[in-house]
């Protein structure tokens, strides 16, 4: 996977000087495109989130990287509460709580 790191200068809303901002750019995946009948390169932008310096950029993209590489990266997607309850009682709760804790999540669910 490939990935880098873009410096941009915006400016300020509050006081109009110039600010720079880094973001990570990095690819997650293929996507197959209907049109051209190919797979093309999906991006990801992410805006770095304080301290934004370059070594944090760094730091970050690196642990992004590894999460695609591993198949650990999920795409920051919105979602139902209902969505998540199913994706975190069957991914954290499920053989990490006892069951009667199991059954008292449940409860409070429903």
């Amino acid at each position: 996977m490939r990935g880098s790191i873009q410096k941009r200068t915006i400016t300020s809303r509050k006081d109009g000087k110039p600010v720079e901002q880094y973001y990570l750019v990095y690819d997650v995946g293929l996507k197959w495109n209907e049109m051209t009948g190919q797979h093309t390169r999906r991006q990801k932008w992410e805006k770095v989130p304080p301290p934004n310096n370059r070594k944090h950029a760094e730091k970050l993209l690196a642990e992004r990287l590894s999460q695609v590489h591993k198949g650990e990266y999920l795409e920051p997607k919105k979602i139902t509460f209902r969505e998540f309850k199913d994706i975190w009682l069957e991914k954290y709760a499920k053989g990490q709580v006892r069951a009667s804790s199991l059954a008292w999540y449940l409860c409070l669910f429903r």
